[in-house]
Order: structure tokens, then C-alpha cells, then sequence
């Protein structure tokens, strides 16, 4: 059977991040899903009339390219390296029933997509609940995928300089691999987003508006990704497998270990994961080397890490597949070579 890590999935949090530092995006905490638990909380995108009929009248709304709202990942980043090599997607912005929301810039990689959002209330209007505010709907889609599974979440960027009447978020997707075979660069993906709410001292759901929004993407991936089938020796899990895919990006690295001798590795593998299930795929090291001979340790969101072939009642390709990100996104020029459980492996 299948496994799959995911943060956790249309979790919104309220930790006011920081825009002077590059703190990981991802949740403190991890939630393991099967895949069959995700199929079921992420129905499959089908083509169809009336799907058809709700993009067009969504993209009816008045949209504009031209934005003067200062873009919150490139201040995040600090207009980093690794920001301006992820950078995709120019800014929009629409205006409804007097609110206004602004998709500020967007950055991305084969497996995540991270999105900046200004949200601006009507004059006068005062966006201060004890609770925070929420978007009931945060939805990405890709227009004409037969399925496309992946899990998103949201966080509030807290910044006290802004006006009362304004708020800053970041959307981070991640897209299930098992699923992507197709690629995700140069296709459109379409973020929806809308009914603004808070939480009154009951925890009861008060709406602030009940706009939506939904905005057209256009990804173009950086050529300094680099993407490697090294088919290199590594021991892993106790056994020796084959590392056979290497994907490295300014998010971090992605590392596909395949081989028969990681059949039915349940057997084996103690349940010492956070949650109590087999520690297939969280303690494998991936360490980055910079040129200047800076080493950076990979231990950030683990989200679409996952394994095969980890029970003998399910027969299946046994894999291991490892996902680490950075802190803070990487600059590409200045990657020498990733090791993963010891193995080097040069990427210039």
C-alpha cells in the first residue's frame, strides 16, 4: 500500500510570519495520509460542460494585470537569488463589491507552487479579529487535467505597518507527483479563493465577505532546476537500493530511491514516525554542498514524501521517495552537490 506525507491539507494558521526573516513555510507538524485518503479529499478535476460553464463566468470578472501592490514572497525572500529564480506568474488584481484582492507574485518548482495575496476591505472597514480571518474557499485547479491531486494550505503574513482594512496572505500548494506526470511547466493553473470569515468568541463563522476570486496562472519553471537519473548505490532503510531520480530546486531536493530489496520494508521498519506510523521516509539525511563549501542540511516540509511496496499484502514497485525543503529558497548558481545517506552526488 501506498503512503503519502502531507502538511497539513486547507489548514490555516495565524503565526504572523515574519517578512524580515526566510522561516519555512510549512507546518510545524506533519499529517500522514494514505493515498486513498487523499483521493477522497481531493476529488479528481474532470472535464465537463458545467465545469467549463463555472471557469468562463468566473474569468468574466474584471481582472487586471497591472499591479502596484509591492509583492509579499519577494519581500519574504528578500528579493533573494532563489526567489528571482522561482519568480512565475505577473501580478493580478480584481475588485468586487469593493474589496479588492491581489495575487502579488507566485513562485514555483515541479512539485510546489507559492502564492502572495493582498486582500483590501472597503474604507473604513477594520480587519482586526481576535481569531483572524479566514478564506473559506482556497482551491487551485488545472484546467483540463483529467485528475490532478495535491494538497494546499494558508498562512497570514502579519505585518503592523498595514492599513486596518488590509490583510496579506501566502498560499502553498504541493503537487502530488503520482499524479503530475505531465509536468506542470508552461500549463495554466487557476487559484480560486473567497468568502472571507471569522470566528466570534463561540467559534461560530461570521462572514466578512463573500467575494471570490479566482485567477489564471501561467507557470514557467526556471531552467536552473536540475533534474538527474544518477541510478547510484545508496544504503537506505538497511538494505542497498538504487537512488534513480534526483530533483533539485531553490525549494530543495526530491530524491526517488527504487529497488526489490525495499520490498515489504514494513516488516522491518520501526513505527517511530511522528505519528506513530513505519519511519520510511524521515530520517534519510540530504544534505546540500554550496561552492564556497557551505554545507545545508534539507530538513524542512516533508510534504509529498511517501513509499510503495512496504507490505507483503499489497504487491507492488517498491520506492521510497524524499522530499526536503529548505528554509529559505536556495540560489541555484551556488550548488556544488547533494549527498543523500552518504551518496554524492555532483550536480555541476
Amino acid at each position: 500500500m501506498k503512503r503519502k506525507i502531507f502538511d497539513l491539507l486547507d489548514f490555516y494558521t495565524d503565526k504572523g510570519l515574519d517578512l524580515k526573516a526566510s522561516a519555512p513555510l510549512s507546518t510545524d507538524r506533519i499529517r500522514r495520509l494514505t493515498m486513498e485518503k487523499i483521493h477522497a479529499k481531493r476529488k479528481p478535476l474532470r472535464r465537463g460542460v458545467l465545469f467549463a460553464a463555472i471557469v468562463a463566468a468566473l474569468l468574466a470578472a474584471a481582472v487586471s494585470a497591472n499591479v502596484l501592490v509591492t509583492p509579499i514572497l519577494r519581500d519574504y525572500y528578500a528579493d533573494s537569488a532563489g526567489y528571482r529564480q522561482s519568480v512565475t506568474g505577473a501580478g493580478q488584481s480584481g475588485t468586487k463589491g469593493g474589496w479588492t484582492l491581489t495575487l502579488t507574485d507566485c513562485v514555483a518548482d515541479d512539485y510546489n507552487l507559492r502564492a502572495g495575496l493582498e486582500l483590501t476591505a472597503p474604507a473604513g472597514t477594520v480587519l482586526n479579529a481576535k481569531k483572524g480571518h479566514h478564506f473559506e474557499i482556497r482551491e487551485m485547479k488545472f484546467p483540463g487535467a483529467d485528475q490532478f491531486y495535491g494538497a494546499w494550505h494558508m498562512e497570514r503574513v502579519k505585518d503592523e505597518n498595514l492599513p486596518e482594512n488590509t490583510l496579506r496572505y501566502i498560499f502553498t500548494a504541493t503537487f502530488d507527483p503520482e499524479t503530475n506526470n505531465s509536468g506542470i511547466d508552461g500549463r495554466q493553473v487557476r487559484l480560486k479563493f473567497g468568502n472571507l470569515y471569522h470566528l466570534d468568541e463561540w467559534d461560530k463563522k461570521i462572514y466578512d465577505c463573500r467575494e471570490k476570486w479566482t485567477f489564471p496562472v501561467t507557470i514557467q519553471l526556471s531552467p536552473d532546476i536540475i533534474r538527474l537519473e544518477p541510478d547510484l548505490p545508496v544504503t537506505t532503510l538497511g538494505v542497498e537500493a538504487m537512488i534513480t531520480k534526483v530533483v533539485v530546486s531553490p525549494f530543495g531536493a526530491y530524491v526517488y530511491i527504487e529497488g526489490d530489496s525495499l520490498k515489504y520494508h514494513h516488516e522491518w521498519v520501526p513505527k517511530n514516525a511522528p505519528d506513530g506510523y513505519y519511519g520510511c521516509v524521515e530520517y534519510q539525511e540530504i544534505v546540500l554542498r554550496l561552492l564556497d563549501g557551505t554545507e545545508v542540511p534539507l530538513t524542512g516540509g516533508m510534504a509529498g514524501s511517501g513509499c510503495g511496496g512496504g507490505e507483503r499484502a499489497f504487491p507492488e514497485p517498491a520506492f521510497l521517495h524524499l522530499f526536503r525543503r529548505a528554509d529559505t529558497l536556495i540560489d541555484m548558481k551556488a550548488v556544488e552537490s547533494i549527498s543523500v545517506c552518504g551518496a554524492e552526488i555532483p550536480l555541476r
